[in-house]
């Protein structure tokens, strides 16, 4: 169905109807196609305001339309879009369809076809339950991705780091060493979600070296979306990948190793915290002002802004979180865990956190840090490299694609 909304004038505007018919989809203009109208929903003129070409930014988008259809309308056709389709979808089951694949294959990528919100879930779900599988990992990204995943019981929870495969019987679930993760966020968001209903899961997920994402990094996001609010989830994935990038930052094994270390870590990576602050011109007072009013901004943000000593602040909160803290997932090395698994002859699968789409301008870097698209890679060939399982026979497979305009699921 294709949808055209047009701009109406103020003369006009005394309520707003949105009608539904042949595939037509008007704002209160007259119609000229031959099915009945089907009243969608109607709302007060206040509501429709927006509409009116003069207002706000509508006036621009109009202009600019007006001058790419005026360069396309004397085009040709693609003649590839001229194509009359030969087959139809048909539903069928796992076996005819999952089964064979899986059986060709080492290592199963799940990604997404388009900017999320696709099934990826759904799908690793149904993949984890083949005897052969023995991992289900999430290799890369940190808790802007998200699946919704429904027990045993019908509790539905909310994983963000967590593989889709978790409640799955039998399975063993990884978060690999190329993962960002928040400790904090992923003990009160997501393990404390298997404490709460009792589920086990020490013998059952474990955690690589991951890369932290630190209050800063968070506070770097929030700094830099001031001025454009929806430029980022202000969940540090843009800085803490700078961080990586620039191999500097803590990963998780250095909470195990030598203090100091990881504080001459801590502080090196703060220089950006400090150089952000100084070149917008804010005192930390200020940007403390600033991020209570978003409620976006956690509370270990929010105190790391006002504590004195940033990296003794870091680290006591890591080790009441991780070190110190029973409730931790088991660490191990994950790379090791997938690659055995292949040799002994058991089938892995890779979870994808994004979608394709999400990363199709990291051919160009300059491109992808002036879009709206996350700093992993969740196409095949990096997937596959993130988990270190190249050289595995891998057959990547999207699971839906849902047409929605959003840029990131």
């Amino acid at each position: 169905m294709t949808f055209f909304a047009r701009a109406v004038s103020s003369a006009a505007l005394r309520s707003c109807t949105v009608v539904a018919a042949g595939g037509l989809v008007t704002s209160g203009a007259a119609r000229t196609d031959a099915e009945p109208a089907r009243v969608v929903s109607t709302s007060p003129a206040g509501d429709c305001k927006k509409l009116q070409i003069n207002v706000g930014i509508n006036r621009t988008v109009f202009e600019a339309r007006e001058k790419a259809h005026a360069l396309l309308k004397d085009m040709p056709p693609i003649p590839e879009l001229a194509y009359k389709p030969t087959a139809r979808y048909a539903e069928s089951t796992k076996e005819a369809v999952l089964h064979p694949l899986i059986e060709a294959s080492e290592a199963i990528l799940v990604p997404g076809a388009f900017f999320g919100d696709e099934g990826k879930g759904k799908t690793v779900d149904a993949i984890a339950r083949h005897p052969k599988v023995k991992i289900v990992a999430r290799v890369n990204s940190g808790e802007n991705a998200g699946h919704t995943v429904i027990g045993p019981t019908g509790h539905q929870y909310a994983f963000h780091l967590c593989p889709s495969g978790l409640l799955t019987p039998g399975k063993i679930n990884c978060i690999g060493p190329e993962c960002v993760m928040d400790p904090v966020s992923f003990m009160e968001r997501e393990v404390s979600q298997l404490v709460n209903t009792n589920v086990e899961y020490k013998d059952r997920l474990f955690v690589g070296n991951v890369h932290l994402v630190c209050p800063h990094h968070k506070l770097l996001d929030f700094m830099g979306a001031i001025k454009d609010p929806n430029k980022s989830t202000l969940q540090g994935m843009g800085p803490v990948h700078g961080s990586k990038a620039k191999r500097q930052g803590l990963r998780l094994d250095h909470l195990f190793n030598d203090r100091a270390d990881a504080k001459r870590r801590l502080t090196r990576d703060l220089q950006d915290y400090w150089g952000t602050l100084k070149a917008l011109g804010l005192t930390e007072r200020e940007l403390l002002a600033k991020a209570r009013a978003n409620p976006k901004v956690q509370k270990h943000v929010l105190d790391f802004i006002e504590a004195s000593d940033k990296e003794e602040y870091v680290l006591a909160l890591y080790d009441r979180y991780v070190v110190n803290n029973p409730a931790f997932p088991q660490r191990d090395d994950v790379s090791h865990l997938l690659r055995q698994a292949v040799k002994d002859g058991k089938k892995i699968v890779l979870e994808g956190p994004q979608s394709f789409w999400c990363a199709r301008a990291l051919a160009s870097l300059a491109a992808a840090r002036q879009s709206l698209i996350p700093s992993p890679l969740p196409v095949p060939s990096g997937s596959r490299t993130r988990a270190r399982s190249s050289g595995t026979r891998e057959r990547a497979r999207t699971p839906a694609r849902r047409a929605c305009s959003r840029r990131a699921g």
